[in-house]
């Protein structure tokens, strides 16, 4: 018993240590788009609070399998946040305002 918790400890952390930098990786990858579309909007950079990007996942599984990313941006001068949606390569799908934060051109739920 008392070689199988090690071993278990030690599978766990080298999975968690090869599999956090890639997906860190990943979410640099789609950060620029990110940016891209900020411009496109006309959002000031010194107007952005953070930035914070997300992977989705296949739903139902216990897998690494990365669907797409969900980007939220929050602001200096208003309560709400930009989202912006992207497929699992980056290419955006929807862009819309949440709560106090409007864009011309942008939708607000």
């Amino acid at each position: 018993m008392n070689k199988i918790i090690p071993r278990a400890v030690l599978s766990a952390a080298l999975i968690a240590a090869t599999a956090l930098p890639t997906l860190a990786a990943h979410v640099e990858n789609v950060r620029p788009e990110v940016e891209r579309q900020l411009s496109e909007i006309g959002v000031s950079e010194t107007d952005v609070k953070k930035i914070s990007i997300f992977p989705r996942r296949r739903t139902g599984q216990a897998t690494s399998i990365i669907t797409g990313y969900n980007a939220t941006i929050s602001f200096h001068n208003c309560d709400g946040h930009l989202a912006i949606n992207m497929n699992s390569v980056g290419d955006v799908k929807d862009v819309y305002n949440r709560s106090g934060c409007n864009f011309p051109g942008v939708r607000s739920y």
